[in-house]
Formats: structure tokens, C-alpha cells, sequence
């Protein structure tokens, strides 16, 4: 067996919750590991960001609160969000602001130094601030004792007697084997907007191309239980120019700048408490259906206008933000000052992921979780800017609980040795299998199938024939697709066809629970079952990995406070 590398927190992902987990475990006196598998500060979903809008009005806006912050979160996520971890967020999200200011992070203010508060779909209060920045937590874990291993992606966790005890991971600038061993592990992995591809009003995903559902995959085979696998946020990006495909825009949820064929605002009448992102994908693909899209099959955001307008409110960061953009789009030959652009639903964020209970522990011990892929926050539908608050609360906690776990444990576990063996074999063997597919084919064949048929809107059929395509992809293409070179070292090729075979296991995920609900309920769309079902699914729906047999079944919601309306 390889050598382990020991540490008391092992913390796999490198975004905000990471670096958020890595601060608080560092801070308690803990050893820790953090596992980027791209290049720290730079890669996942935080690490492509400008900056970020954050929902986190108090202690800023005066006629805001943690109540109302909690309904809100609450009847966006159609109530099948955890009411307890729910509230742990609304409760310490403005702590957690303060501290990103006590890091260097300065938010935008007006004249009199106040942090300006704006608006955000879904909210009933203006409680959007900016900036937010990745740099403040990555110079904040720098400045700290935390061992940072880059371009090191985890393969799988490895667990003793039930408990996970570290990972076995590879090393892309070698191509060596790498063997973790932890008192705790946490997994801060992401989301996985890789696993859709193009559509006929489809520009992918807004996500970076490392995120491949690997969290997800990891914690259904070491045996923990996920959560609302059914629920995939679209947002609007860019469709045309298709230069930008896939890229969001500051104001492409904003429901007074979004036009039909004739340039004409059809949601600007819409409550702002009622226009969330699940209600701005089915009433734009509605719009569509009905021809009244824009020439590309989108529809249009009046960026122009919203330039002007948000230069005359004195939103200084949001119209910088935007004037960004817009540099970037001129040297692609348009002006974002004065041109359109084309809008289009494109995959955003997995509201489902690991099941965690308010000190993020998973229901395997030794295993913590926080971010994206973790489940049950925000239900059925993530309000706008609730994701980057939330990795900040609950990337706190995962690294307070897990370093409290490890700094009482007086010995390091034990690695079964035949986990290690098995994983090298599976990481290497790919070299010599005599197979017949590319990985490249694999991929993109999953991709296109799961945007044809588990995309903004479903039905049995198309669920049916997806589950079926999948299951196929498992038994015949996964056994002898290939990797063409031979290298060891950065091989890119390699590296995807590991991540092919995790997302695969996650599109089955999406799939049999997109198939158990029947209904409709905020993000999740059947056009079979168009209705929502309270009688019936006001439940969640939890998955297993039983002996190899991937389990589904359902618990009630989880409910403190807030019933429905």
C-alpha cells in the first residue's frame, strides 16, 4: 500500500465552503489537508465568480430579519427544505457576512457609509450585498497552517468498520496514487452542472467543467444517504452571441428586463417575492412553447436598459460588475450597452446532495459535508444568492465540528489495506482494458441524453428512456470504454473518464428520483403531472447504496416552524 499522508481534517473541494471549513478547523487547533483538484483560488463555482451577490440583509437592511429570511428560503423551496438547517442559516448567515468583512472583504457603500442592500428575485426584502470575493478566504487560508495539495482529484473515501478514515486520491501532475488518512473528512465537492450538455434552448451549464457530480458519487458508494436528487436549478444564460453560451449575466433573473419576440416585458408584473428561478424557467419555456421566443429560441434581456438604470440608482458594484461583462462582450464585436442578448435556461445548482444534520455530519461518521453538495437547505428551488451565504455558515460549522471530532481522538484509524489495492486497480486498469469507446463518446452521449430527458421539463416517457440509456451506458460502454494515451502525467483524458463514471451515478440519481415524484413542485416540472400534490409529496425523497442496489424511499419533511400556506 502507498504511504498515507496523515492530518486530523481532511477537507476535499476547494471553493468557499473549503476555504470557509479550512479557516474554522485551522482556527481550532487542528491539522488539516485541503484536496483541490484544480488550481486553489481558481477552480469550481466560487473561483469563477466576479464577485458575488450574497443574501444576507441584517444586519444591514433595517426592515429585514432572520424571520423573514426563513419564509422566504422556506416557500421558494416548495417546504421541502430542512426546517432546522434553515434556520441555522437565516440565524448566523449575518454573522458570517461580518466575517468576510473582518477578512478584508469591503462591501459596496453609499455615501454614508452604509452597505447597500438591493433587490433579488424571490425576496421579499432588498437584501442582496456585494461584493464578495474568493481571493478574501483564499489569502485568509494561506495566511493559516493549512496544507494545500493542488491538481489532486479524491478518487473515493475509504472507510474502517463503517467509519470513514481518509481517501485515496491522484495526483494529475504525476499520475501517483495518493493515500489520505484523517481523524475527519470533510466533503465540500460542489455541484455537478457537467452532466447536462447542449439543447435546442440550451446553453449547458454555468458551471466549470471540474464539476462532475464527484462528491455526490463518493458518498452513495461509501453508503450515506442523499436527498431531493430530483430537484436541478436552471438559470437564464447566455444563448446568443454563442461566444457566451452558458454565462450568466448579472441581471438575467430580474423579471422587468426580459423580453418576448416583440420586445415586449411580459413578467415585469409578477410580485418580486413570487418571480424566483423556478417560476422565471417555466414561464419563459411556457413562452417559448407558444412561439414567442426570441430568433435563437430564448428570449431577450433588455441589458441596455438595466445598464443605464442601474448607473442612475447608484448601484455601484452591480453596475460595475456589469460594465465588466460588458468590456468582455465588445471584444467579441457586440456592446452590451446598446445590443440585446438572447437568454435561455442552462443548468445552475443541485438543490439535492448529502443528508447532514446541523453540525454537517453525514450519517456515516468520520464524514462532514457543506456547499452544493450537501442537500435538504433549500428544498425544491435555491433562492438567488442564498449558495454563497450558505457555504459560509455551514462551511463553518463543518470545519468547528469536524476538528472538535478529530482534536478528542487520541490515535489516528486504521486503512484497510484492500480498499487502497482495489481503488489503484480501478484508477489504473483503464490503461489496459482492450475497450471499444472512447471516454470523450461515453460523456457526451450521458450528456445529451440527460438534457433531452431530465432537463427543465419532464414525463414518463422520457424519464423511462433516460433510466433505460443509463443503465445501458453501465453495463456496456462504462466496461470497456478506454483512455487513447498512455501518460501519467496531466492527462486529461484520464481524469474524464473517471469523472464520466461519477456522473453517470449521479445521472441514474436524477433520473429514479425525478421518476418517483409525481408531480410538479417548484424546480422539478413533469408536464404529465403538471400539478402540485400536497396530499401526497409533501415528502422528500432520500437515496441509499444497498449491497450494489441503488434505493430510494421517502421520509416526511422535515418541519419546525414553518407549515404550509
Amino acid at each position: 500500500m502507498s504511504e498515507s499522508i496523515d492530518t486530523d481534517v481532511l477537507i476535499i473541494g476547494g471553493g468557499a465552503a473549503a476555504c470557509r471549513a479550512a479557516i474554522e478547523s485551522a482556527d481550532s487547533h487542528a491539522k488539516v489537508i485541503l484536496i483541490d483538484k484544480g488550481l486553489f483560488g481558481h477552480s469550481g463555482c466560487s473561483g469563477m465568480h466576479i464577485g458575488w451577490d450574497m443574501a444576507a440583509g441584517y444586519p444591514f437592511a433595517k426592515d429585514d430579519t432572520p424571520e423573514i429570511h426563513f419564509k422566504d428560503t422556506i416557500r421558494a423551496g416548495g417546504y421541502l427544505n430542512n426546517q432546522k438547517l434553515v434556520r441555522v442559516f437565516t440565524n448566523e448567515v449575518g454573522e458570517r457576512m461580518l466575517d468576510l468583512e473582518r477578512y478584508g472583504n469591503i462591501y459596496a457603500r453609499d455615501e454614508k457609509g452604509n452597505v447597500i442592500c438591493t433587490e433579488g428575485s424571490g425576496h421579499s426584502r432588498m437584501r442582496f450585498i456585494t461584493p464578495a470575493l474568493l481571493v478574501t478566504l483564499k489569502e485568509e487560508v494561506r495566511r493559516r497552517s493549512v496544507e494545500i495539495f493542488e491538481e489532486t482529484m479524491i478518487s473515493n473515501l475509504l472507510s474502517t468498520k463503517g467509519t470513514v478514515v481518509g481517501a485515496t486520491a491522484l495526483d494529475i501532475k504525476k499520475g501517483y496514487l495518493l493515500v489520505f488518512r484523517a481523524k475527519s473528512t470533510i466533503l465540500a465537492t460542489g455541484g455537478s452542472g457537467q452532466l447536462y450538455d447542449w439543447g435546442t434552448i440550451s446553453a449547458r451549464t454555468t458551471n466549470p467543467t471540474s464539476n462532475c457530480g464527484d462528491g455526490y458519487a463518493m458518498a452513495y458508494r461509501i453508503g450515506t444517504e442523499l436527498i431531493d436528487m430530483e430537484n436541478v436549478q436552471f438559470l437564464l444564460g447566455v444563448m446568443y452571441p454563442s461566444q457566451l453560451a452558458g454565462i450568466v449575466v448579472p441581471i438575467a433573473d430580474q423579471r422587468g428586463y426580459l423580453l418576448d419576440k416583440n420586445k415586449v416585458a411580459f413578467a415585469k408584473d409578477i410580485p418580486r417575492e413570487e418571480w424566483n428561478r423556478a417560476r422565471a424557467i417555466k414561464e419563459i419555456l411556457a413562452l417559448i412553447k407558444q412561439g414567442k421566443g426570441s430568433p435563437h429560441g430564448g428570449v431577450w434581456l433588455d441589458a441596455p436598459r438595466a445598464y443605464r438604470e442601474w448607473k442612475e440608482k447608484g448601484y455601484v458594484w452591480h453596475f460595475l460588475r456589469l460594465q465588466v461583462f460588458a468590456d468582455q462582450l465588445k471584444t467579441m464585436g457586440s456592446d452590451l450597452v446598446v445590443d440585446m442578448i438572447e437568454i435561455a435556461p442552462t443548468c445552475h445548482h443541485f438543490m439535492g446532495g448529502l443528508v447532514i444534520n446541523e453540525r454537517c455530519e453525514t450519517l456515516v461518521p468520520g464524514l462532514y459535508a457543506c456547499g452544493e453538495v450537501v442537500g435538504g437547505i433549500h428544498g425544491g428551488n435555491r433562492l438567488g444568492s442564498n449558495a454563497l451565504p450558505e457555504t459560509q455558515v455551514f462551511g463553518m460549522r463543518a470545519g468547528k465540528y469536524a476538528s472538535k471530532r478529530a482534536t478528542e481522538m487520541n490515535e489516528m484509524p486504521e486503512i484497510e489495506c484492500k480498499q487502497v489495492e482495489n481503488e489503484k486497480s480501478r484508477l489504473f486498469n483503464v490503461f489496459n482494458r482492450k475497450g471499444k469507446f472512447r471516454q470523450h463518446f461515453v460523456r457526451h452521449r450521458l450528456q445529451k441524453l440527460v438534457w433531452n430527458n431530465l432537463g427543465p421539463i419532464r414525463n414518463e416517457d422520457r424519464i423511462s428512456a433516460a433510466i433505460e440509456e443509463i443503465k445501458k451506458i453501465k453495463e456496456e460502454y462504462l466496461p470497456r470504454m478506454y483512455v487513447q494515451s498512455t501518460s501519467r502525467t496531466y492527462n486529461r483524458e484520464w481524469i474524464e473518464a473517471l469523472e464520466t463514471d461519477n456522473l453517470v451515478c449521479l445521472a441514474e440519481m436524477v433520473a429514479r428520483a425525478a421518476m418517483m415524484r409525481t408531480e410538479s413542485r417548484q424546480a422539478h416540472q413533469r408536464s404529465d403531472f403538471p400539478e402540485t400534490n400536497n396530499e401526497n409529496w409533501l415528502v422528500n425523497i432520500y437515496i441509499k447504496n444497498c449491497n450494489g442496489r441503488m434505493q430510494l424511499f421517502t421520509k416526511p419533511i422535515i418541519e419546525t416552524e414553518a407549515s404550509l400556506e
